[in-house]
C-alpha cells in the first residue's frame, strides 16, 4: 500500500542565525520596512558592509527550515495513494502534540552565542500545500507509528515548524507543495542599547 502525506494551510521558509549586537544596534534604529526591503531584494542605498544582512536565507546558522507551522489551524493528512482515500486527518494543534510521544523537538538546546551576539529570526510566510515522499507499506497506516519532527523556531512565540516525519523507520522529507507569499516577518533577539 502507498501512501502520501501533506500538510496545508500557513507554513514558510523560516531562518534562525546568529549576528552581531553591532548589526541588531545598528537596524534597530532603522524602518522595519527598511529591514525587510534590505533583507528580500538589497535595494536600500548605503548599507554598511559590516551590518549588510541580505539575503535573509543565508542567515541560517542556527535553524533553516521549510514546512508547515504547527497550530490549531494547520492540518495533517494521510492519503491512501492506491484508492485517492483519505485515510487519517490530524489537526497540527501544539497542545495535542505536546501531550503525545509522536513528535520530536530537533533543536532542543539553547543556541551557542557570544556576550556579543543576538539572533535574527525571519521567515518567509507562505499559504498553501507542502506534499511529502511516498512510502509503501505491508500494513495498513496506524497513525501511532507516524513521527513529526519540528524546529522551535520561537517558543515564546509558540512558533514551531514541521520539519520531516518518519514512519518506523522509513524517513519522509518535503518534497513538493504549492503555496503563495502571504507576508515576511523579521525580528532580533538580543539587548542592545542605541544612541
Amino acid at each position: 500500500m502507498r501512501y502520501q502525506v501533506s500538510c496545508d494551510r500557513i507554513g514558510g521558509e523560516y531562518c534562525v542565525g546568529s549576528v552581531s549586537k553591532e548589526t541588531i544596534g545598528y537596524w534597530s534604529t532603522k524602518d522595519i520596512n527598511d529591514l525587510k526591503e534590505h533583507l528580500l531584494s538589497d535595494t536600500i542605498l548605503g548599507v554598511p558592509q559590516e551590518h549588510n544582512l541580505y539575503p535573509f536565507y543565508e542567515h541560517d546558522n542556527l535553524i533553516h527550515a521549510n514546512g508547515v507551522e504547527v497550530n490549531q489551524y494547520n492540518r495533517l493528512t494521510v492519503t491512501d495513494l492506491d484508492t485517492e482515500e483519505e485515510v487519517y486527518i490530524f489537526n497540527l494543534d501544539i497542545k495535542e502534540l505536546a501531550n503525545s510521544d509522536n513528535s520530536r523537538i530537533i533543536n532542543d538546546k539553547d543556541a551557542d552565542l557570544s556576550p556579543n551576539e543576538g539572533t535574527i529570526v525571519t521567515g518567509s510566510i507562505e499559504k498553501g500545500t507542502w506534499i511529502y515522499e511516498e512510502f509503501e507499506l505491508n500494513e495498513t497506516f496506524d497513525p501511532k507509528k507516524l513521527q513529526l519532527f519540528m524546529y522551535a523556531i520561537d517558543t515564546s512565540e509558540g512558533l514551531y515548524v514541521v520539519d520531516h516525519m518518519k514512519y518506523e523507520d522509513i524517513d519522509i522529507s518535503h518534497v513538493d507543495g504549492s503555496t503563495m507569499g502571504k507576508d515576511f516577518i523579521v525580528y532580533f533577539d538580543a539587548e542592545v542599547e542605541t544612541e
